[in-house]
């Protein structure tokens, strides 16, 4: 899975090599992370930060951008003792712009998500009283889903601006065991560059 997701980044990535792309934005993202999935909101809580890198292609000849994303979440919570996840994922996708003047754009875009996610549970606090006879233990699932974003891009100056963005992604993670959603909303700020 993983040559798949660098062999399509590559290609989203040499795509800004030829003249008809005109703009190239380059910008960190951070975001709090709302979960859908019940279980992982009662085991690692309803809001996490999440952290974005993401490039994106315009085209001078129409409306449409492409885009490439790497995210990176980590969270601790609470199941039986400590528990820690890691969900790392890579999204592309196609984004349709409006601007509205020359300093605010508005857009939409849908894609698809690939991700692996890592869990680590330290099971310190069990005891047999309590129904908890667990070692510790460390788990790692693939996951594959889709993703559909919006935001609006304020341009400070021609090349900073600033991405006030909402995306929503469902993203089914596959254990050895059971499927799990790491997908929800996440809502932040982009600060970037656009050259």
């Amino acid at each position: 899975m993983n040559k798949k997701l660098f062999a399509i980044t590559s290609a989203l990535l040499l795509t800004s090599v030829t003249p008809a792309l005109a703009e190239t934005r380059v910008e960190f993202r951070s975001a709090a992370f709302f979960p859908m999935e019940h279980r992982f909101r009662s085991i690692y809580g309803t809001v996490g930060a999440d952290y974005e890198l993401q490039v994106t292609q315009s085209n001078p000849c129409n409306c449409f951008e492409v885009w490439a994303n790497f995210t990176w979440y980590p969270k601790s919570g609470s199941r039986c003792g400590n528990t820690n996840i890691t969900v790392i994922n890579g999204s592309f996708g196609i984004d349709y712009m409006w601007q509205f003047c020359n300093c605010f754009n508005f857009y939409a875009g849908i894609g698809p998500i690939f991700g692996a996610v890592f869990v680590e549970n330290k099971f310190s606090n069990c005891s047999s009283n309590n129904g908890c006879n667990r070692k510790d233990d460390s788990e790692w699932a693939g996951a594959v889903g889709g993703i559909i974003k919006t935001g609006i891009i304020y341009y400070v100056t021609c090349c900073l601006f600033l991405d006030l963005f909402v995306d929503y992604f469902y993203e089914p993670a596959f254990f050895k065991h059971r499927t799990a959603d790491v997908g929800g909303f996440r809502t932040g700020l982009g600060i970037g560059l656009a050259f």
